[in-house]
């Protein structure tokens, strides 16, 4: 009974505490596929994805590389989650860079310089949000762990919505 009561306070914990991939001090999410199928066919389906996913009126790719099989661009997504005891919702958005290198039977897709921001109409970075006085009862901590659930999620959904578009299995 001891060791059952124990589990109940840890596994919570274990469960919302959120740590995020990193490489040299910051957060990415890289991903590395095989599939049987030319460099050429993932790079038009990779292009397609990323205009297909993020706003593509406003889609510019900084690299645009056929021959090297390589995309460069940028993009951002809402995030929308839940804090305090009273499940406050908190909106706000998610800018970050992606890089896909496509290669005969292989992509890999990579998010990095990942800029999440509280709030909607004019979204802030977590450090200044947390610098500003009191918003309401909101309890600082429990935003910024909002803030990386709702980021690995939607980083996590970006990983297997590529997969899909390139053909492979979830």
């Amino acid at each position: 009974m001891k060791y059952f009561i124990i589990l109940i306070l840890i596994i919570p914990g274990a469960c919302f505490s959120q740590s995020l991939p990193m490489q040299d001090g910051k957060v990415v999410y890289e991903q590395i596929d095989s599939v049987t199928r030319s460099q050429t066919d993932l790079y038009s389906k990779a292009k397609a994805w990323i205009v297909n996913s993020f706003d593509s009126k406003k889609q510019k790719f900084q690299t645009d590389n056929n021959e090297s099989g390589e995309l460069m661009s940028s993009g951002h997504t809402r995030i929308d989650f839940l804090v305090g005891q009273n499940g406050y919702p908190v909106t706000g958005m998610c800018y970050f860079n992606i890089q896909v290198i496509c290669k005969e039977n292989k992509t890999r897709i990579k998010f990095y310089n990942i800029r999440p921001k509280v709030g909607y109409n004019n979204p802030e970075s977590i450090e200044s949000f947390n610098q500003r006085g009191p918003v309401f009862d909101i309890d600082r901590k429990a935003v910024k762990e909002g803030v990386y659930r709702a980021v690995n999620n939607l980083m996590l959904s970006h990983l297997a919505s590529f997969k899909n578009a390139m053909g492979l299995a979830i």
